[in-house]
């Protein structure tokens, strides 16, 4: 495959893609600009506000972390699924996926606090609270801990085991790689779903620890698929525009990436109503507390937003055929879902901290600027070490001539 002038930002050998030396460090040096700026911030803000630093350290870590897990999820999907059209898109995911480890480690600050961020750990408080002790034999520090270990571990083999076989692929294009994926994928499919399932509950629904939802964790695992969907085709359109895979990654998949992002969000639209409808019917005090204070206030708003912002806009804009493979509106409705997500996890933990209204605060700002770029980091420095694109997978040639049927 030829190149010419216009595409030297990336470097054809036979089939191999790879990263210029030139747009690795353009990237790589803003990147590390970036997470540079929003960590001295939040070291600044944990010696001038605590509480809050550790409250927005929460909501940036789990709302980063989404787009793991979801990377780790989607390429599981392609592998059990057995996909073709998105194949070209596989390397990015599985670089993405592969920032796991990295991210139990960024897990680890929040240890230091557990006590001011939820109620469950205070000893005294759960001796006269009747729910709470029922709860102690599983919300208790040890435990939480240890289920934190397992959950990173888990993820983390999976994610080690498929890029392993993945770039060994690279090399000796071994169909054995493929079947050992798929079956790996198979099963992990179901691990990822319980084992973040139980994370959503740990990390998130329980600082109310007096309400719960037994839909609570397919919720936060829709809005995890959704939001990585969303910045899977704003990293394709970056890549597009600076001659990264442009030619690998045609309207032909943004078509079906778009599909991904409708479907996915309705999912998400449909559990958030099926959770809000069965919590009105029932109509239980412990059950209503959650929604009572997200329609009081300043919160009522934010509520809304996330009704017209994260379904209805994006329903109404992503149904035809014509949103999908435009990619200015493919790429405006990615970065809103991308953005409505982040209020989807803004709404969930801050609207546990602050029952009356929302609090706005820099360090808000500050956790989303040190931390996902940080993550965005590892992912790239990942990246840049292997072909972009899964060149051994026998149906790669396929991915590359995609067109829908």
């Amino acid at each position: 495959m030829a190149e010419n002038a216009s595409h030297s930002a990336q470097t054809y050998t036979g089939d191999a893609f790879r990263l210029s030396e030139g747009a690795y460090n353009k990237v790589r040096v803003i990147l590390m600009g970036l997470a540079a700026v929003g960590w001295l911030l939040l070291i600044a803000g944990y010696f001038l506000d605590h509480e809050r630093f550790f409250r927005s350290y929460l909501l940036n870590y789990v709302y980063s972390l989404t787009f793991v897990v979801g990377a780790l999820f989607f390429v599981m999907v392609e592998h059990a699924s057995g996909a073709t059209w998105s194949v070209v898109l596989r390397r990015i995911s599985e670089s993405i996926m592969m920032v796991i480890p990295i991210a139990a480690l960024f897990f680890v600050p929040l240890l230091f606090d557990l006590h001011g961020i939820y109620e469950w750990t205070h000893e005294a408080v759960v001796a006269k609270d009747p729910y709470l002790f029922e709860k102690s034999a599983y919300l208790n520090v040890p435990f939480f801990i240890a289920r934190a270990v397992i959950y990173f571990a888990i993820w983390s083999f999976l994610a080690f085991k498929l890029w392993g076989w993945s770039t060994a692929q690279d090399t000796d294009r071994d169909f054995a790689y493929t079947a050992k994926s798929r079956r790996l994928s198979a099963f992990g499919l179901l691990l990822l779903t319980f084992t973040f399932s139980l994370a959503a509950v740990d990390w998130v629904m329980s600082l109310m620890p007096h309400w719960f939802s037994t839909m609570f964790g397919l919720y936060m695992y829709a809005g995890c698929a959704t939001g990585f969907t969303g910045m899977l085709i704003l990293i394709s359109l970056a890549f597009r525009s600076n001659g990264i895979l442009d030619r690998a990654i045609t309207e032909e998949h943004y078509h079906d990436l778009g599909k991904w992002l409708y479907a996915f969000n309705i999912f998400w639209a449909y559990c958030a109503f099926s959770q809000y409808m069965l919590i009105w019917y029932g109509n239980l005090t412990e059950e209503t507390i959650f929604f009572q204070h997200r329609f009081q206030g300043s919160w009522e708003y934010v509520s809304k937003l996330l009704i017209f912002g994260h379904f209805l806009i994006p329903f109404v804009l992503l149904v035809t055929l014509w949103a999908k493979r435009n990619l200015a509106v493919l790429g405006a409705m990615a970065a809103l879902l991308v953005a409505m997500h982040y209020v989807d996890v803004y709404w969930l933990i801050m609207g546990s901290f602050y029952l009356d209204g929302v609090q706005l605060h820099w360090l808000d700002a500050a956790g989303l600027l040190a931390l996902l770029p940080t993550f965005g980091l590892f992912f790239w420095m990942r990246l840049a070490k292997q072909h972009i694109v899964p060149v051994g997978d026998l149906r790669f040639e396929r991915s590359l001539h995609f067109h829908q049927v």
